[in-house]
């Protein structure tokens, strides 16, 4: 952009050499206007704005140059413009005190050729280059704090950390867009990647998955915020340019389309990884960013359903569609079926399975698939710990297979696995294997009637009734082989089990009725008291 000069002096044949004799355009400049004194020079750079070099002479009448300059100081200018005076050579003390007022360089008008004249506004131009390097690097800089400050409260608001009214007023202060056109993209790297192990360890860096998702969306979308999630799954906010605001809905899915085939390519290509992408619908408001994200959210996990390595739209997900199997699969049928030996089992775990992924095609069944699976597995650890058999002998691990549900990207995958454990628990549970090992004590006893009826107001009296023995005894056997009270191992059950329902949608009252304790006032100091957290700092703290 070239830099605007005003040419100041009272005489016409003055400013016609300061014209002529220099080249102002391969220079870089342009005269934008003339002015014949000072107060005509005001009124010039009030109409024109931003003048970037100032060639005034020193002795005009009306307001001479000494004049102008003290009135350019109080200008409210965005800009103010260098200046160099014209001085005949009796105005020395004049030259001196335009220097005091910000004058850069001075020409003699005795001197006026053009290599004098040449060489002076040379070293302005070069000034006013280095000051429009300066000021575009500290543009660049506070742009790019600004844009430090809206991605973290954006990842905030997206975390739930972040109130919505907040979020905005903090993303408004940073210099914030409000009101355009946005989509969320949810991007997932999928574990399946080119024979790799599955563990998104074996991931480059995040910084270079993050580099290479900008690069293959730039020069197609404005300024795209790509946040990390967590390891292995990114957020997209994607502002539509301007021209396709007025546009088709099937134009602008096409331009949405092309930018994430291009993404995942880009990503196949140089980060050897595919990835799953579900993509929100199209919003105007900032009100609905947190939805809109959580909708894209939504539709990559149809990945559990449908496969990796693909673009999702609202259009493709099952609304209100929701597996009734994870209400309806009766699984104590299955554990009694295991208990007993019987070879009916297979056939029952099968039909299980296939119950579980009647009807699931959205983020809330592959949920409540996960609650089920997670719910059971619990169900079945307690009896093999009932039968004195450990997690370590059905699978070779000490890990508890709870733990390990989530961590399936496809359904089929999790179903496989589940019957995988399902057989080989069954077979340590048949009554022939268990045939020389000892009955259960009478505490393991106990603790299975606790494990079945935590949810229920149950007493010590109760529990030694159903065993046969009296209170006391009982009593006793607990602290002789577990180290604690009936009513310690009870909140302890309960409490794990509150645990276990944190990842769960439910609110904390509702999951304090669910393992017994009407008073969540009981149930939080409880929960603390096991676990060193109160339920809301634990829920906080397995979200990260």
């Amino acid at each position: 952009m070239a830099f605007t000069v005003l040419l100041v002096d009272d005489e016409p044949l003055v400013r016609l050499a300061l014209r002529e004799l220099v080249d102002w355009e391969s220079r870089g400049c342009r005269i934008a206007a003339e002015a014949s004194d000072g107060k005509e020079a005001l009124r010039a750079l009030e109409r024109i704005g931003d003048v970037d070099l100032v060639l005034v002479d020193i002795q005009m009448p009306a307001m001479n140059g000494i004049q102008f300059l003290q009135a350019l100081q109080e200008m409210p200018l965005r800009v103010k413009p260098l200046v160099v005076v014209l001085s005949a050579y009796p105005d020395y003390d004049y030259v001196r005190r335009a220097f005091l007022l910000g004058a850069i360089d001075y020409i003699v008008k005795a001197d006026m050729n053009p290599e004098h004249i040449g060489s002076v506004v040379a070293k302005a131009v070069a000034k006013l280059h280095e000051e429009r390097e300066k000021s575009q690097d500290l543009e660049r800089e506070r742009k790019a704090v600004w844009r430090q400050k809206r991605e973290q409260a954006l990842k905030l608001l997206l975390s739930g950390e972040l109130e919505r009214e907040t979020f905005t007023s903090q993303w408004l202060e940073c210099g914030g867009e409000s009101s355009s056109a946005t989509v969320f993209v949810t991007v997932r790297i999928d574990r399946e990647m080119n024979g790799a192990s599955g563990s998104h360890a074996d991931l480059p860096e995040s910084r270079f998955l993050l580099s290479a998702m900008r690069q293959a969306l730039e020069g197609i979308f404005d300024e795209p915020y790509i946040l990390e999630i967590k390891q292995g799954e990114y957020g997209i906010m994607l502002t539509l340019p301007a021209e396709l605001e007025t546009r088709s809905f099937q134009d602008k899915r096409n331009e949405v389309v092309g930018a994430l085939n291009r993404l995942g390519s880009h990503m196949k290509q140089y980060m050897n990884c595919s990835v799953t992408m579900g993509v929100s619908d199209e919003t105007l408001n900032i009100r609905d960013w947190k939805e809109r994200f959580a909708q894209s959210a939504r539709l990559a996990d149809l990945k559990f359903f449908q496969g990796g390595g693909r673009i999702y739209f609202a259009e493709q997900e099952d609304r209100g569609t929701e597996s009734a199997a994870s209400e309806t699969w009766n699984y104590a049928a299955l554990l009694r079926l295991m208990e007993a030996g019987s070879s009916g089992f297979r056939e029952e775990a099968v039909r299980g399975m296939d119950m579980l992924s009647a009807g699931a095609h959205s983020s809330v069944s592959k949920h409540k698939i996960g609650e089920t699976c997670r719910s059971f597995l619990w169900e079945l650890g307690a009896l093999l710990q009932v039968k004195r058999v450990e997690w370590k002998e059905a699978l070779g691990s000490d890990k508890p297979p709870y733990e390990e549900v989530t961590s399936f990207e496809k359904l089929q995958d999790l179903q496989n696995w589940m019957l995988q454990i399902i057989d080989k628990a069954a077979v340590l549970l048949d009554p022939r294997s268990l045939a020389n090992v000892q009955a259960p004590r009478l505490v393991d006893k106990a603790k299975l009637f606790m494990e079945r009826h935590y949810r229920e107001p149950i007493s010590l009296g109760q529990v030694s009734e159903w065993v046969g023995v009296s209170e006391s005894y009982l009593s006793k056997q607990f602290a002789k082989e577990t180290g604690e009270n009936f009513i310690d191992c009870l909140t302890r059950i309960r409490i794990e089990k509150a645990a276990q329902l944190m990842e769960s949608g439910m609110k904390l009252f509702e999951i304090a009725e669910q393992v017994g304790y009407p008073n969540q006032g009981h149930f939080s100091r409880n929960f603390k008291k096991v676990t060193g957290l109160t339920p809301q700092q634990y829920r906080e703290q397995s979200r990260r």
